[in-house]
Formats: structure tokens, C-alpha cells, sequence
């Protein structure tokens, strides 16, 4: 249930974002170039598992709830998720990923926290800082979306008409 009376239970970020068009006027795009721009050096299936672990991270369920399904639709399942979710150190993915998303999770969490031995970490474990600008630009991106569904009081739920938002997000990216 939206906590806002302008909106209703069928009420998507989108909504928000189109109701103030003068305040989030490129915001769609934004999320177009973060989650399937070319010049990124993360997969498409890399920034959404991004997306659906800061998600679940900060309590967002409407937003955990579409990620982690168009997380799975590019190659993660759910119980990849979840396990992220309760212990990276033992989640079945590949042990390069583990200190870009340490870092991701770190950063959601205890951003005051980061320091140079974060980016150490991730670029000894052979990612570029590119690549690590690319996970921060992802991990901001969704702490901003997952703040504003809970703020908003999104509902969770993706069927019917909604779970339709998640197939076009999937086929054709964020526009």
C-alpha cells in the first residue's frame, strides 16, 4: 500500500518519477546507461545480480522482488540470491565477483566505511577500476530506487499487469 495519496497499490517508481517530471527528467535514461549502457565493463547479468543483492539488502522488497527475478532471468537463480544474501564468502559464484560485491554490500551498509583497501581488494581480485566505478554506479542507482519504494511504500507484488513491466525490463532494458 502506497503511503502517498497520489499513488495506489499498482503504483511503480515510474509513476513517482512521472508525476515530478521536472525533478527526475533523464532519470529514466540513467537507468538505461547504468544497467545495459555498452561502455560498461560488467554484463548485463552482473549489474542486475548487483541490483537484486543492494536490494535485498536494504529491505527493499518491491525492489529485491523485481530484481532478483530479472537477476534470474540473466543466469542467477533466486537461491544464488539468497545465499549472497546470508554469506558471500560461501555463495555459489564465482570467486572474482565475491570482492566486487563485498564491496557493493559494504558500500549499502557502512558507506562512511570505505576506504582504499576496499578498492585494493577488488582490483586485486582482476577488476579494473572502470569495471569498479560501473559496481558503484549500479550500487548508487538502487540504494537512491530502493530508499524511494520504501519510502513510498511500494507494494511487492510482480503479476499480472506489473510482472509485464519486469518482461519488458528484461527484453528491452530500462526505456
Amino acid at each position: 500500500m502506497s503511503y502517498f495519496n497520489a499513488f495506489t497499490d499498482e503504483s511503480i517508481l515510474e509513476d513517482i518519477f512521472s508525476s515530478r517530471l521536472e525533478r527526475y527528467a533523464g532519470f529514466q535514461s540513467y537507468c538505461q546507461d547504468v544497467m545495459r549502457g555498452e561502455s560498461s565493463e560488467l554484463t548485463v547479468n552482473e549489474r542486475e545480480l548487483i541490483a537484486a543483492l543492494v536490494s535485498g539488502t536494504t529491505g527493499s522488497v518491491y525492489c529485491y522482488g523485481a530484481h532478483s527475478r530479472i537477476a534470474a532471468a540473466f543466469g542467477f537463480s533466486p537461491d544464488v540470491i539468497e545465499a549472497l544474501l546470508s554469506d558471500i564468502n560461501s555463495a555459489p559464484v564465482d570467486s572474482k565477483l565475491k570482492p566486487l560485491l563485498h564491496f557493493v554490500h559494504k558500500l549499502t551498509l557502512t558507506p562512511q566505511h570505505m576506504s582504499q583497501q576496499d578498492v585494493n581488494l577488488v582490483v586485486d581480485a582482476g577488476w579494473t577500476e572502470g569495471a569498479l566505478e560501473d559496481a558503484i554506479a549500479v550500487c548508487a542507482l538502487f540504494n537512491l530506487a530502493n530508499r524511494m519504494s520504501l519510502a513510498y511504500g511500494l507494494n511487492a507484488k510482480w503479476s499480472g499487469d506489473r510482472g509485464k513491466i519486469l518482461d519488458h525490463i528484461i527484453e528491452s532494458g530500462y526505456v
